[in-house]
């Protein structure tokens, strides 16, 4: 369970990450 815990912080950071890129283009 620990595994899904793991992908959807990361899958919530790849957003938050995209979301500024595009902010700052």
């Amino acid at each position: 369970m620990k595994v899904v815990i793991y992908v959807m912080i990361l899958s919530m950071l790849l957003s938050s990450a995209l979301a500024g890129a595009s902010f700052f283009l």
